[in-house]
């Protein structure tokens, strides 16, 4: 049987150069019944088909209407040979891994080529707590960038987009390549949206954030500034919702504004993620129209103790949202030590490219050249753990072969082969990747009694593994960059360590060895007595 090819064709670029006008050209030219539309979760996908119809083109409105706009886990009964993913750079690893999956059995059971088409900004929000799709990519292409070096990476984001040249051929990563044949880059420079303003900068790049903190920035008054954007319709954001309740206060306090009529946004105390436009606003029709994809709080819902009236929320949410104005506000608070993942130049560039027409800042000075020179640190502990579960699974794999002399024995594949038998009885099952599958599989064997021997001795072994991670500098620890080497380096004689495992289980006392082990004597004897028996 022919086996299909699959392509992924990656467009990146920054806010305003045309990925979703490129989007919908290509809708426009597509078969319409074999296109999966889709991004990496419902109110993005949402915001997608938003700005689709919000183009002025009735045919392409009209097709839209037929068009699908489903998470991955619906891919398989629509098995469309033409994937277009927004917001690509949300997009985590092993949830691209979810639906290549599906697209394999497309390949190679259904003979067909995929196209996958990937648009997605790295200078944007990255996926929250996860290793990204874009990142991957990146890593796998280190040759494209100056410094090849994982500790880098803040490098490689600042000439990220200057360095691709548009149809480069660029590597595939590891893990992909049983479905992906070939990736290929374009790259858009131009910025549309920049070129319709009055601002000297044409892209947000160094010019840009100059002019913005320049000409732009105001340092005191902030009252008096927040009621004039509110008065104008400016959308207000700031990185955390602690600063968007200062600017409440604010305005509150001014005596020139009435929350209930002139903040446009109602959010939920106890969770604040949860955002909807204020029924009771002035101009709530422009709201709507400005802001489709937020819903709009019912009337009885908005007066209660469970929401407030807000004149702005937090970037988070309204990622690939657009208004005209934008201010982002800082106020005088310092920044806590403990939240550093919220004042990064990703959150400071989302929540500034979101306005079409014009920006401004208001806070401290230091702290926007603090966000402007902070590169998001998930990316880096993202790429640790990403190392250290490649060492954690590489033992998993070896233990079996190491304590029972069984060479075919390997987890993970006799994983893999049982979801694939379970996909053939059309079952939906979950797929771990290699990149977590030994954290994935300590939690199953924590969760889950009356294991095979294997696979209890397997838990010790990532029990074991893990605590010597943790004496030679955990992930709080600095040097964690490392710890993978050292991991692998400090279980390299598996065999010998099992030898002196035996021997301090039968001569030790319980509290001896649980110093020495970090774990419990008694449960190591039981398993190695099982071990000896079964060989």
């Amino acid at each position: 049987m022919k086996t299909g090819k699959v392509k992924l064709i990656l467009t990146v670029g920054n806010a305003g150069t045309g990925k979703t006008s490129n989007i919908s050209n290509m809708l426009d030219d597509m078969n319409n019944t074999d296109v999966f539309l889709t991004s990496p979760n419902q109110t993005a996908s949402s915001r997608l088909r938003d700005s689709l119809n919000n183009m002025d083109n009735t045919r392409l409105a009209k097709k839209l209407q037929r068009k699908t706009y489903v998470n991955f886990s619906s891919f398989d009964e629509y098995k469309a040979t033409n994937i277009i993913i927004d917001e690509f750079g949300e997009l985590s690893k092993i949830d691209f891994e979810s639906l290549l999956f599906h697209v394999r059995n497309i390949k190679e059971k259904d003979g067909k080529d995929v196209n996958i088409y990937c648009y997605g900004d790295s200078h944007q929000l990255p996926p929250i707590n996860k290793f990204g799709a874009l990142d991957a990519i990146w890593m796998a292409n280190r040759h494209l960038f100056n410094n090849a070096d994982d500790s880098a990476y803040r490098n490689w984001m600042g000439q990220l987009y200057s360095n691709l040249l548009t149809k480069n051929t660029l590597n595939v990563v590891e893990d992909w390549n049983n479905t992906v044949d070939t990736i290929e880059v374009r790259t858009l420079y131009r910025n549309y949206r920049m070129e319709r303003t009055d601002w000297e900068a044409d892209d947000y790049d160094e010019e840009f954030y100059q002019e913005l903190r320049n000409e732009h920035s105001f340092t005191r008054n902030y009252g008096k500034h927040l009621s004039k954007c509110l008065n104008e319709g400016w959308l207000i954001l700031s990185p955390k919702y602690d600063r968007i309740h200062e600017a409440n206060r604010l305005l509150a306090n001014s005596g020139n504004c009435k929350p209930v009529n002139d903040f446009p946004f109602v959010a939920k105390k106890d969770d604040e993620s949860d955002v909807h436009l204020n029924p009771y606003h002035t101009n709530i029709e422009d709201l709507q129209n400005n802001f489709p994809s937020i819903p709009t709080l019912d009337t009885e819902l908005a007066g209660t103790e469970q929401y407030e009236f807000t004149c702005g929320c937090v970037v988070a949410n309204v990622q690939g949202m657009e208004a005209d104005r934008v201010c982002f506000y800082m106020g005088s608070e310092p920044i806590s030590p403990m939240s550093h993942d919220f004042y990064t130049i990703n959150n400071l560039h989302t929540g500034l490219t979101r306005g079409r027409k014009d920006w401004l800042y208001l806070g401290n000075i230091e702290d926007y050249d603090t966000m402007l020179n902070t590169p998001r640190r998930d990316a880096r502990k993202q790429l640790e753990l990403y190392s250290n579960n490649r060492a954690l699974e590489n033992m998993v794999k070896n233990a079996c072969t190491n304590y029972f002399g069984e060479t075919d024995l390997n987890p993970y594949q006799d994983y893999l082969m049982e979801l694939y038998n379970l996909n053939t009885l059309g079952e939906h099952v979950e797929k771990w990747s290699k990149e977590n599958f030994a954290i994935r599989l300590r939690d199953y064997l924590e969760n889950n009694g009356n294991l095979p021997s294997h696979l209890r001795w397997v838990k010790y072994i990532i029990n074991q593994s893990q605590a010597n991670g943790r004496k030679i500098g955990g992930q709080n620890r600095k040097g964690t960059g490392r710890l993978q080497q050292q991991i692998e380096n400090t279980l390299s004689d598996d065999v010998g360590k099992f030898k002196i495992l035996k021997n301090d289980a039968f001569n030790l006392s319980q509290r001896e060895f649980k110093k020495e082990h970090d774990c419990d004597r008694n449960n190591v004897r039981h398993i190695i007595e099982e071990i000896e028996t079964t060989n």
